[in-house]
């Protein structure tokens, strides 16, 4: 994981501050996760409940659940921040995979952006209102946020739809299909897996 994340600083470009910010959550979960594989309760003589113990086996289970996860994690990062989204439609379309499903993800990635700028803007907007002052305020400005969050969400999803059924994305007629390529797929599918066992090698 160390060597990946040099390797995308160094060599790839990404900034280390971006590294950091995608990795934060998903490390943070991992870690929490990992907890209960390495404490087990055990029934003990005398006492009322079970009493959590740790021992040699819960902590291999542990450290290797959380590598693997790591190794994963790895290659997820490294894909979602040196490949663009597009590249990744135009791989999927070569695989065989449909026109409709390949513009469909790729408007609820673009609905995605939408949603988060509309929510960081009306969040700046109720700040400026010096919304979030005091606890009655908070719940006011959090309940203005969330109605105008849903109905601009809503209108934004809605004007995606249509630029998407505009292309004959959402239309699922065998003649916006490409046929579809085991051989290409399959390699795409091995090439996965095969960077999956060398980031959970190494």
């Amino acid at each position: 994981v160390a060597a990946a994340a040099v390797v995308w600083v160094r060599r790839a470009g990404v900034p280390l501050a971006v590294l950091g910010h995608a990795a934060l959550m998903p490390i943070g979960f991992l870690l929490a996760a990992s907890v209960p594989l390495a404490v087990s309760l055990r029934e003990t003589p005398g006492a009322w409940w079970p009493v959590p113990q740790v021992d040699a086996a819960s902590l291999g289970l542990a450290a290797h659940t959380l590598v693997r996860a790591m190794a994963v994690l790895t290659c997820t990062l490294a894909l979602a921040l040196t490949t663009p989204v597009d590249d990744l439609a135009w791989l999927a379309g070569r695989a065989g995979v449909p026109m409709s499903v390949v513009h469909t993800g790729l408007a609820v990635h673009r609905f995605l952006f939408h949603f988060t700028r509309t929510l960081a803007t009306l969040h700046a907007a109720q700040r400026a209102r010096l919304g979030f002052v005091g606890w009655q305020g908070t719940v006011r400005s959090l309940g203005l946020i969330s109605a105008n969050l849903f109905g601009q969400s809503m209108a934004g999803a809605e004007a995606l739809a249509r630029g998407v059924a505009a292309r004959g994305g959402l239309s699922f007629s065998r003649r916006h299909h490409h046929p579809c390529s085991v051989i290409r797929l399959a390699l795409i599918i091995g090439a996965g897996l095969l960077a999956a066992v060398a980031g959970a090698v190494a």
